[in-house]
């Protein structure tokens, strides 16, 4: 009967929660202790603010100066390109100025007339309608030339 006794108070020491044999007092703090805590805590947040405020404006820079670089290459391409068309404008003009003086001029006009309505015609773009009446007028005229 011992044997049994023995046996359950060992297994119920076995089986009972540890924790509460182990029981400690927690240490409350105290205001003075929070507030210091509380003071760091500003004081950090203060700090990471600042830092954060700081790569902010870094990136922004560095953005601005990206935008205004892209800016003048978009300047510069404008400008050379522009260029680009008045040189083919003036190449085209003196050209023409130089088959008018061989052909005429009215003979110029219908074959430029003539190409301007092929171009449309294949384009499809026969919204212009008003244009390409004006253009077929020209070429059928026989009176040009």
């Amino acid at each position: 009967m011992i044997k049994k006794i023995a046996f359950a108070v060992a297994l119920i020491l076995l089986l009972s929660p540890l924790s509460a044999f182990c029981y400690q007092k927690t240490t409350s703090l105290t205001d003075r202790e929070i507030i210091e805590r509380l003071t760091r805590l500003e004081e950090e947040q203060k700090i990471l603010r600042e830092e954060m405020n700081r790569r902010f404006e870094q990136r922004f820079d560095e953005m601005d100066k990206r935008i205004t670089d892209l800016v003048h290459t978009a300047n510069t391409m404008m400008v050379v390109f522009g260029g680009l068309v008045v040189a083919m404008m003036g190449c085209l003009y003196f050209e023409l100025a130089e088959v008018m003086k061989t052909f005429g001029i009215w003979v110029v006009v219908r074959n430029l007339c003539t190409m301007m309505l092929c171009f449309l015609e294949k384009a499809g773009y026969y919204v212009y309608g008003f244009l390409v009446l004006t253009l077929k007028i020209l070429c059928d005229n026989k009176s040009l030339g």
